[in-house]
């Protein structure tokens, strides 16, 4: 889905609608009251956000599990699956599942580690635990079924908290304090815009890394050629503007909504603006892994990753954890 515009700002959209919002939270108190969270036996880390829409977790799971790899750790990752068709715990297998079977994260994550998807989490965090020193769970800070060892949230410094609603008449999942009490650590993602480190330190005393995600580094030839750039993730605009920063030449820029599912008049219409401008398809890994067939051929897949501003500091914080 794409994000409202008035989730940005306090209109009267977000007033009428917050008496909806009322009843969201009212929901999540008695599911969270009613809930007997399942330990799994393994430590769970949980990288979640406080904002519907993409904040760069799965990047982040992907960083933490070279960390644990280069510790000879055995991590899986634990995600919903989201927009796939299977719902039973199953473990990702790429020569047989596509992103219309089990989502393009957990295509994207089990080119890491084995990777499983659960639309009931706690039975997949069982199944993903048995075989695993660590499970890394991309999502479900507010899931209240499953014991998670550490909390991280991550958030995108460039939006913040919106308006800093719950929905429907905000962005939030729930409110600012309540995800505060939960976090053992938050990643503060880019350019912090809107004051976000600020704002926690007056609320809590959890500890704040920052880091930015950057685009892995891009062959020569590709930044001297025309490029059509399209995206169908949380913001397009980051991808947008990152290939911008690396110099590239960005002659057309075509978003989409977050996890769109590529249709036949999609790829035909990129086809033939490629053949028209004599320019080069590039997208993020995320929307590669949901394309097929020929199509897949003619696009160049960028992928992202985290670089840390205290890699140490995050290393530090584990180890005291007893984690590393």
């Amino acid at each position: 889905m794409k994000a409202p515009d008035f989730w940005k700002t306090n209109n009267w959209k977000a007033t009428a609608m917050s008496p909806l919002s009322s009843l969201f939270k009212l929901g999540t108190k008695i599911r969270a009251s009613n809930a007997n969270p399942k330990n799994v036996g393994k430590p769970l880390i949980c990288v979640g956000n406080l904002v519907a829409g993409g904040t760069g977790k799965t990047p982040v799971s992907l960083a933490l599990a070279e960390i644990f790899l280069a510790q000879k750790k055995t991590v899986h990752f634990l995600c919903k699956g989201y927009k796939g068709k299977i719902t039973e715990p199953t473990r990702v297998d790429v020569t047989k599942h596509t992103a219309v079977d089990v989502g393009d994260e957990a295509l994207l994550l089990s080119d890491k580690c084995p990777t499983w998807i659960a639309k009931d989490r706690a039975a997949g965090a069982e199944a993903a635990a048995k075989g695993a020193d660590i499970v890394i769970m991309d999502d479900g800070l507010q899931n209240p079924h499953i014991e998670k060892s550490f909390n991280i949230i991550v958030i995108d410094g460039e939006y913040g908290f919106g308006n800093s609603k719950v929905i429907p008449a905000g962005p939030m999942r729930e409110t600012v304090d309540n995800g505060l009490k939960k976090a053992d650590l938050v990643i503060l993602l880019g350019n912090d815009a809107y004051n976000v480190e600020m704002l926690i330190r007056l609320r809590s005393s959890v500890p704040i890394i920052r880091a930015t995600l950057a685009l892995a580094p891009l062959d020569k030839f590709l930044q001297k050629q025309p490029i059509v750039a399209f995206a169908g993730i949380g913001r397009p605009e980051k991808f947008f503007n990152s290939l911008k920063a690396e110099g590239c030449n960005v002659i057309m820029e075509m978003p989409f909504p977050d996890h769109h599912a590529f249709t036949d008049a999609d790829i035909i219409k990129l086809t033939r603006i490629a053949k028209l401008q004599e320019c080069k398809l590039v997208t993020t890994t995320k929307d590669y892994v949901r394309l097929t067939g020929d199509f897949k051929e003619k696009v160049t897949p960028l992928p992202v990753a985290v670089a840390w501003n205290n890699a140490e500091e995050l290393l530090t914080l584990l180890r005291g954890k007893n984690l590393l």
